[in-house]
């Protein structure tokens, strides 16, 4: 198989790195990978491709480039407010980030890498949840942090 697409409905348990990797050994094909994944109110992934070249790179460590971690965190914020919208119990109020911390990028991210992101959400009570944030290259962890949000509009 060269091109293709192959719909997954992954069983609990299984993660989405889990279900390319057995892909990749099935079709022997290393250039495999997903959009992303939705569980409402539970978790989310999505892969977010750096680009190979970019204006920024120039600038941002230009002898060895780097993907800037703001436009990592904006991703990964993007993607937990999505998650958080799914939930039910922020279904008719609305929902807004309330802090950000244990903010740790461990890796360097380099133009042309591939990032696993993902999200999952814990309740802390009727009102507010806290949603855990990672990001993965080949395989190892990148980036972590966490992020609160809470129900209806910012005060």
């Amino acid at each position: 198989m060269h091109d293709g697409l192959v719909v997954v409905d992954k069983p609990a348990g299984c993660t989405s790195h889990d279900v390319v990797a057995r892909l990749r050994r099935t079709y022997g094909q290393r250039r495999i990978g997903h959009a992303g994944t939705l569980d409402p109110g539970k978790s989310a992934t999505a892969t977010l491709h750096v680009p190979a070249a970019a204006p920024f790179f120039a600038d941002h460590f230009p002898r060895r480039p780097v993907f800037p971690a703001t436009l990592l965190l904006d991703a990964q914020i993007g993607l937990a407010m999505r998650l958080a919208q799914s939930a039910d119990v922020f279904a008719a109020t609305g929902v807004h980030p309330t802090r950000m911390s244990n903010v740790k990028v461990r890796a360097f991210m380099a133009p042309g890498d591939v990032l696993d992101l993902a999200t999952e959400l814990t309740p802390i009570d009727q009102r507010s949840a806290r949603i855990a944030l990672t990001a993965r290259a080949n395989g190892k962890l990148a980036a972590t942090a966490r992020l609160e949000v809470a129900a209806g509009a910012p005060s």
